[in-house]
């Protein structure tokens, strides 16, 4: 069973008296601070030996290669959306609602991953033979690193944690995970290992991490043992289909611009693209800690006073715009000494790329607000027209801008793509959403 005794919330003595007096007693609360800052500390470490490792890793195996790899992750990440099964959500929520059903709940969504990993692997490792030859490089490297397929269903551990704010016991074991990993793909630097080995450490970091989750939950398990229930099987995959089609939508826009550099201009021009990307796309878990902190609030105000809960919204888009744009300025201005110090002379172009790119994470970290709003208001149309744009203006500007631009059409193309899908179709759509806008823009209160 998993412990249920008080955590020393350490951090309490550094706090102001007054911000002490007012947690003091509120285990619930402090409870979820503890869980978060767990959370946080492991996507603070990702990043760092992300980008530390990763651009090592592309330094050395050059853009051909990096691109080569990229493919074929790039490709994976359409078969990942099907194994995982959109479940995450579903099975957090009714646990949530009846902890009893917890182990036939997690036991049957286990078995379903597992199973549809290894369909999704073979049928993955089919196409790309079928696509390049059985003899191409590309089938071995989608073998090895569609191994993850499987083995990313041991996630399914991270969800019972989840939901008993728990989080620190599976956050140690995907850190020592990835320390060990990173220390693997180190040794393959020095030791001038071929791209097969890369591959293999990228599957093989996703088996330490279920072994560590395995360890974990044997340590703190739930009440029963799990099982498969046939019922609840036919329940979930009937819920979770939507969610599968929705996330097939988001990965086809948000690779689809990778897909067809490889296609248009090779894989040595994808490895410069992709190169770029960390530092793009690792901050989004700034906006994303603020709005698990200030969800649960936005939630309840919506209810309590629809006028301050609309004003509250648009002062946190005005904060996430401020703090993306703090760090897009001094990445864009000095993209080139960042890709040289990190990549090398052989990544020059990704310098161009990333000084576009970076301030995408304007309207990404808007998005991240947006998305709250949209879920308080359960406009889902919001979200399944959003989508659509995104898929069909990505891939016409991916086709039309790419040719004409090469690495920087793409760019061009992805910040489009996102302005669309996040600003200009959901305002065409909802005169709520036209009205926070107006106030974070220009001061006017909403309504």
């Amino acid at each position: 069973m998993i412990e249920h005794s008080k955590t020393s919330h350490w951090y309490m003595r550094f706090l102001p008296a007054f911000a002490r007096r007012r947690l003091e007693g509120r285990e619930t609360l402090l409870k979820a601070i503890d869980n978060s800052g767990w959370l946080l500390l492991e996507r603070m470490g990702r990043v760092v030996l992300g980008l530390l490792i990763g651009s090592w890793a592309a330094r050395y195996l050059g853009p051909a290669q990096y691109g080569e790899l990229a493919y074929v992750i790039a490709y994976l990440a359409f078969f990942q959306v099907v194994a995982t099964l959109g479940l995450d959500g579903i099975v957090g929520r009714d646990i949530a609602r009846d902890r009893t059903l917890a182990a036939e709940l997690l036991g049957t969504a286990l078995f379903l991953r597992v199973a549809v990993g290894i369909l999704c692997w073979l049928v993955a490792v089919g196409g790309m033979a079928w696509a390049s030859g059985w003899h191409d490089r590309g089938v071995w490297i989608t073998a090895l690193v569609g191994g993850t397929l499987v083995f990313q269903a041991a996630d399914t551990i991270d969800l019972w944690f989840h939901s008993q704010s728990q989080s620190r016991h599976t956050v140690i074991a995907k850190l020592l995970a990835l320390l060990l990993s990173s220390g693997i793909k180190v040794a393959l630097i020095l030791g001038k290992a071929p791209l097969l080995a890369f591959a293999a450490v990228t599957a093989l970091d996703a088996l330490i991490v279920a072994v560590g989750m395995l360890v974990a939950y044997r340590r703190y398990p739930c009440e029963k043992s799990w099982e498969l229930h046939a019922v609840q099987a036919k329940r979930l995959l009937h819920q979770s289909w939507p969610l599968i089609i929705s996330g097939l939508s988001v990965t086809f826009y948000s690779r689809v611009d990778q897909l067809l550099i490889r296609q248009l201009l090779g894989e040595h021009a994808l490895g410069i693209y992709t190169a770029a990307l960390p530092f793009t796309v690792s901050w989004i878990f700034i906006p994303a800690i603020i709005m698990t902190s200030a969800a649960p609030i936005m939630a309840k105000l919506r209810v309590d006073d629809q006028r301050r809960y609309q004003i509250k919204v648009a002062a946190l888009m005005r904060l996430n715009v401020v703090i993306a744009l703090a760090i897009a300025l001094p990445i864009g201005l000095f993209s080139a000494t960042i890709t040289d110090l990190f990549l090398g002379d052989a990544y020059g172009d990704s310098a161009g790329v990333l000084s576009v790119l970076v301030f995408a994470n304007l309207i990404v970290f808007l998005g991240v607000v947006q998305s709250v709003v949209v879920i308080n208001e359960g406009w889902r149309w919001i979200v399944i027209a959003s989508t659509a744009s995104a898929a069909a203006s990505s891939l016409a500007l991916n086709l039309l801008l790419i040719p004409l631009f090469g690495l920087l059409g793409a760019a061009y193309a992805s910040v489009v793509t996102l302005l669309v899908s996040v600003t200009v179709v959901p305002l065409l759509l909802s005169k709520d959403l036209r009205g926070i806008y107006r106030y974070a823009v220009l001061g006017r209160h909403p309504g």
